[in-house]
Parts: C-alpha cells; sequence; structure tokens
C-alpha cells in the first residue's frame, strides 16, 4: 500500500520538477564546475523521498548557471523486509526522475558553450 500511495506521490513531484533554470543570454561561454549540495527530504511522503540539487556555477562568481532537482525513491515497507528484491529501490515504479538526463545535459553545454571543470578545491584542500 505504501509503493501505491508513495508511487502516486512521486509521479505528481516529478511532473512538478521538470525545470531547468539557465538564462541562455548569460550562460554562454561560462566555465561552470557542479557545486556541492545536500539532499532534501520530502516531508510526509509514504516512502522516503529526496530531492538532489544539481547546480552548476560560475568558477568565477560562484552565481548559479545552471540548476534543477533530480528526485529519488525508497521502496516502501515491504521492499525493506525481504531479500528478495536487490536495493531498496520501489517495486512498482521508477526510482528516479530526472528532468535531463546527461546527453541531453552535454548537448545543452555544448549549445552554450559552457565548459565544466572539476569542482575547486579551498585553501585546506577540501571542495567547494
Amino acid at each position: 500500500m505504501d509503493e501505491i500511495v508513495g508511487g502516486w506521490q512521486f509521479r505528481s513531484l516529478c511532473k512538478e520538477n521538470t525545470i531547468i533554470n539557465v538564462d541562455r543570454s548569460t550562460a554562454v561561454g561560462k566555465t561552470v564546475y557542479l557545486a556541492k549540495s545536500s539532499s532534501i527530504n520530502v516531508e510526509n511522503s509514504w516512502v522516503n523521498i529526496v530531492y538532489e540539487p544539481r547546480i552548476f556555477v560560475d568558477i568565477k562568481t560562484n552565481e548559479s548557471i545552471i540548476s534543477f532537482n533530480d528526485l529519488i525513491a525508497d521502496g516502501g515497507l515491504l521492499v525493506h523486509m525481504v531479500d528478495f528484491w536487490e536495493g531498496r529501490t520501489p517495486m512498482i515504479f521508477d526510482a528516479s526522475c530526472v528532468p535531463i538526463n546527461n546527453q541531453d545535459l552535454e548537448i545543452l553545454f555544448k549549445q552554450l558553450n559552457i565548459k565544466v571543470v572539476p569542482r575547486p578545491e579551498l585553501n585546506n584542500g577540501e571542495l567547494k
């Protein structure tokens, strides 16, 4: 039962989560990196659902150039209780929802002449 309701909640959130934030006029020619971000738990869902923010920021200004959220779900109670199902993914709906796949993201970067570089290190060796 939890996956039925959780799946409905997940699909609803997925439909709302199709936005890719990018200002094409200012994004052209930028050099960006994928900023560190924390997962955000969705409150009051029947299965565990989290937003995974993806924020590509300008290496010089640290301003957001492209951003979107991936959604990830865990399976329901049954999946966590039995060993016949691999991992903790839902049995009756897809466990992830992304507004853009990696291949299309690469195409977008290419269209906008955006160069993606590794996340820079801070002075103490930690990543930004």
